[in-house]
């Protein structure tokens, strides 16, 4: 479509902006993903009828305004969540703006296209959710919620403009190479917000609970919570009330138009200043490193060091460590959820390792030159998972010290179930990793479908046997056991049939 267009037109930028976006969604496998929408959109579509069918929105604020506005307090930070991640890769991780700023193209018209594209792929996951709701309740005859299509556009727009502000901020502040990384864990911590604050009423005090219990339905939080509070607006416009709807459209475009007007030079200095700071500089008063000798100590210590050179890929990875805090606080005030809490933990700790053993054996930058050298390949990949695998240790030592103080047998199990849950994800990389000279997370779903599913289920069954046994129905322990072994399995028989078609090359 771009081809048809005239360069340097906003139509073929958006072209541009939209092919780049299928291919990041998974633009290559056309028909698996146009088969997940329809179906996403079908069953979406049915569940709007049934929800729509009954709903009175008047009626629900009046019994309910607490559920709906944190709902949309919710649907708004994952939002903006989206938007931050999208927003720095649109500033400092596209590699194109060096070929654009030089081009006869305006910088303001790059600018307001790469905003608008993040814009849309902070909403498009929604949009399959929330928008068959407003098309089945204009079917049913309420057509002013056709009004959810411009709002949650808004929406979006407005998510996007404060990502690239708070991103172009932090740039301005703290330099480029540091706002990528602040920018990406703000954005994580405003996704993982919704999950710890989830946990803030469980670990206050019995009367401070109490207390907060009656303000809810005191007329004093009537102003933050109730039926007529400006909180409710988001949800009243998405359903086609006129003030509120008019309200969000004018924020969402207005504060959209403002921050691009104000920040379009900000965006071309941050572009420029991410170019420079992503080639690595020698510092004439840095310390020089001697050699070290010993295979396994030299491996594991440059694995660590790339690691901690790259905040952003611990910022990502460590995304999910995040969910494992609302965990350790429930452990020091409910013991007896243990077990649920445990097979939680194992699965954690299993992706966290996977995630981490594909940085170091599939993301390694330089493979050529490591097959030249005089070590085999799969010692070498062996202690590369090992570097990976320590971090890993130190993340889970809280948990299973907690364990080991609540009860040795508990401890016992978790620690075995986890430790097997581990294992069996580095040993996925290692048989089936392929090295793809990039350590960038997004091309570890690209890369094999297959196997990043295989090792889902693996540490989902090392989690149900762990429950199992904490909960004493030994007699169905083998069963997730059989799970857990059958991913490394699995890829056993991947590497098999990969070193067969290499041999058969070959020859």
């Amino acid at each position: 479509m771009a081809r048809r267009l005239k360069p340097a037109t906003w139509p073929w930028l958006f072209a541009h902006e939209a092919r780049l976006m299928w291919r990041t969604a998974g633009g290559a496998h056309l028909v698996l993903v146009l088969g997940f929408c329809a179906v996403a959109m079908l069953l979406a579509h049915l569940v709007g009828w049934a929800l729509m069918r009954h709903l009175d929105l008047e009626a629900m604020l009046r019994t309910r305004s607490t559920i709906v506005v944190w709902s949309g307090a919710i649907l708004l930070l994952f939002i903006l969540s989206m938007a931050f991640g999208l927003a720095v890769s649109a500033i400092f991780s596209r590699g194109d703006m060096d070929l654009l700023l030089s081009s006869p193209v305006p910088i303001r018209g790059i600018y307001t296209v790469r905003a608008i594209s993040v814009a849309l792929g902070s909403i498009a996951l929604f949009s399959l959710l929330l928008l068959p709701i407003a098309n089945m309740a204009a079917v049913l005859g309420r057509w002013r919620s056709l009004a959810g299509y411009p709002v949650l556009l808004s929406v979006g727009l407005l998510c996007a403009a404060l990502a690239f502000a708070g991103t172009l901020g932090l740039a301005r502040a703290l330099g480029a190479r540091r706002a990528r990384v602040a920018a990406q864990v703000l954005g994580a911590v405003a996704g993982a917000f919704v999950v710890l604050a989830s946990q803030f009423f469980n670990l206050m005090p019995k009367y401070t609970q109490d207390a907060v219990a009656r303000w809810i339905k005191s007329d004093a939080s009537a102003a933050w919570l109730g039926p007529n509070s400006l909180l409710t607006w988001p949800v009243r416009a998405f359903f086609g009330d006129p003030l509120p709807a008019v309200a969000m459209l004018a924020l969402g475009f207005g504060g959209f138009a403002l921050t691009m007007h104000l920040t379009a030079g900000s965006f071309a200095s941050a572009a420029q200043e991410s170019a420079v700071a992503a080639s690595p500089r020698w510092r004439p008063g840095a310390r020089r490193r001697g050699f070290r000798s010993g295979l396994a100590r030299i491996v594991i210590a440059k694995e660590l060091i790339l690691i901690a050179r790259d905040p952003m890929l611990i910022a990502k990875a460590l995304l999910q460590v995040l969910y494992l805090v609302p965990m350790l606080m429930i452990l020091v005030r409910r013991g007896d959820l243990a077990q649920v809490l445990a097979a939680s933990l194992v699965v954690m700790a299993s992706s966290v390792a996977g995630t981490f053993a594909w940085l170091t054996v599939s993301g390694e930058e330089v493979p050529d030159l490591l097959q030249s050298s005089p070590i085999s390949r799969e010692r070498m990949r062996w202690l590369k998972v090992c570097a990976a695998l320590l971090p890993v240790g130190v993340l889970i030592v809280p948990f299973l010290a907690w364990y080991a103080w609540l009860s040795l047998r508990v401890f016992a199990i978790v620690a075995v179930f986890a430790a097997a849950g581990v294992a069996s994800a580095a040993v996925i990389q290692v048989w089936t990793g392929k090295p793809s000279a990039t350590r960038d997370l997004k091309a570890r779903g690209r890369q094999n479908v297959l196997m990043n599913f295989v090792e889902l289920f693996c540490s989902l069954g090392w989690a149900a046997a762990c429950f199992l046994a904490i909960s004493g129905y030994y007699r169905y322990i083998p069963a997730g056991v059989a799970l857990g072994v059958a991913g490394p399995g699995a890829a056993w028989l991947v590497r098999q049939w990969r070193d067969r078609n290499e041999l058969s090359a070959g020859a």
